[in-house]
């Protein structure tokens, strides 16, 4: 029986797997321990270094001429007979391939295949890309004849096309150059564009006009907006900042530089113009590239804006025209007249319906109680006894619905501070033991009544002689005294969850 070359083999399952190259190394075979690990039956398997002649054949069949230490040769490459097939009674054995396997599945003749039988011009559509690279002047181009020459690059039948017009030194071309965008523009300005500036942007300043003219900061920010335009056709300014340092002489040569930081869906730029060494202006901006179907959704969500607008407009003086009517129909129902004193106070805050707090009034106030002290049917009756905690807020609110929602929500942040250690200050505070009671939070707000807001915090508390106790062991002693007030001899069970307690 053949022996196997098992030790060369790179199994899916990670028995022999290697940190190292994980692709087949047959020309034009794209498979990868990456992309191919969840197939079934996909193998890996290293070239056999210690047998000359078979090793010789391997590379004669996958045109392979580099290092042999890590290279492979993927399972598809190899016949159902190369491989030795295990078997056994307890779990099935992986197939290993057999010592004088040579690959004979696929090869050159698979890169044939994937040309289709009518052929493609790829030649003259590669050169046309290789030309456009070369041609024009925006970034945005050349990212996109960089992505589709690299993805030419991806089959092998491409490969003497790409050669023949020098695609390779295009991309050694794009990994050597460092990528640092700058737009460099010099400009001179003079009197006279000075004066037809002003005159167009209405500017009367005198320092445009002098003999010792500056250069308006907007006409800086005007020739740098060319400059963007210019490069970036199609793009529009979303976010503009900028300063000037320093004045800009007239007469003096500047020089604009603007560099790309980003270059993004949204790009981000900075520019500096410079005179004589110092800087005059400077900023950066950031740029959002609007194509037609863009711009064709764009004007659609201003039109469904406008039409709305002139809806709202529309129900808007529908609502006026008809207040009139509705005060008639309200007028018809008899009112109590009221009478005013000449001497009443007709200011606007004598007559809002908010009433304000008087200096008299009981400031926002708040307190515990427990559902023992008061009841939860009739709301109007006061709780009884005192509170577990007080708290005056020494700040007054309206007296209204809203300064009483004001008021509740100030005393829960107050509350909050103290509900860690809230058994022990409830339990010392009210002068009665308690079982299962919850803490429900109460305000006053200008009058002294307390008002039940209905917050609680959910846990139950159990006092006894001013302390707090578990309301397990509580339970076990109510149930020991009833039991001792009937007569009847509490049970071994209930003493002992009192003794564990």
């Amino acid at each position: 029986m053949a022996k196997c070359i098992g030790r060369f083999d790179i199994s899916v399952s990670g028995t022999h797997l290697c940190d190292s190259i994980m692709n087949c190394t047959v020309e034009g075979c794209g498979n990868s321990y990456r992309k191919c690990r969840g197939r079934v039956g996909f193998r890996l398997h290293g070239y056999p270094v210690k047998r000359p002649e078979v090793c010789e054949q391997w590379k004669q069949f996958s045109g392979w001429s580099g290092n042999l230490t890590n290279a492979k040769i993927c399972s598809h490459h190899f016949k159902p007979d190369d491989y030795f097939h295990q078997t056994s009674s307890t779990s099935p054995q992986a197939p290993v391939l057999l010592q004088d396997a040579v690959p004979s599945v696929g090869g050159s003749d698979r890169l044939v295949k994937r040309t289709p039988k009518e052929g493609i011009d790829r030649r003259t559509y590669i050169s046309l890309l290789v030309d456009e690279y070369y041609e024009t002047s925006n970034i945005e181009a050349k990212q996109q004849v960089t992505a589709n020459l690299a993805n030419f690059a991806y089959d092998p039948i491409n490969w003497p096309f790409l050669k023949e017009w020098k695609a390779h030194e295009l991309f050694i071309e794009i990994l050597n150059a460092s990528f640092d965008p700058v737009i460099t523009l010099s400009r001179t300005f003079r009197q006279e564009d000075l004066i037809r500036f002003a005159e167009f942007t209405g500017d009367p300043n005198p320092i445009h006009r002098s003999a010792e003219s500056f250069v308006n900061g907007a006409l800086l920010n005007a020739t740098t907006a060319g400059i963007i335009g210019t490069h970036f056709p199609g793009y529009v300014v979303t976010w503009q900042e900028f300063r000037f340092p320093n004045r800009c002489r007239c007469d003096e040569e500047v020089r604009f530089d603007v560099r790309v930081e980003e270059l993004r869906k949204i790009v981000r730029l900075s520019y500096e113009c410079s005179q004589g060494g110092r800087t005059v202006f400077a900023g950066a901006a950031k740029l959002f590239g609007v194509t037609v179907k863009t711009m064709v959704h764009l004007i659609r969500a201003v039109v469904i804006i406008i039409k709305l607008t002139a809806l709202l407009a529309v129900f808007i003086a529908s609502t006026s025209a008809l207040e009139p009517a509705a005060r008639g129909l309200r007028g018809m129902r008899p009112r109590k007249a009221k009478h005013i004193t000449p001497d009443a106070d007709l200011s606007s805050n004598a007559l809002t319906s908010v009433k304000q707090p008087s200096p008299d009034s009981v400031p926002c106030t708040c307190a515990i109680f427990l559902t023992g002290q008061f009841n939860r049917q009739n709301r109007s009756e006061p709780p009884r006894g005192n509170p577990g905690i007080q708290m005056e807020l020494m700040q007054h609110y309206p007296c209204s619905a809203a300064g009483n929602k004001q008021c509740s929500n100030r005393c829960l942040d107050a509350i909050l501070k103290h509900l860690p250690n809230s058994p022990a200050l409830i339990c010392g505070t009210i002068d009665r033991d308690c079982f299962r009671e919850r803490a429900y939070l109460f305000y006053q707000n200008c009058s002294p009544r307390w008002v039940n807001s209905n917050l609680s915090a959910g846990r139950e508390f159990c006092c006894q002689d001013d302390r707090p106790v578990r309301c397990t062991k509580m339970a076990a002693l109510i149930r020991q005294q009833l039991l001792a007030g009937n007569g009847t001899t509490p049970s071994a069970s209930d003493q002992d969850d009192v003794e564990d307690e």
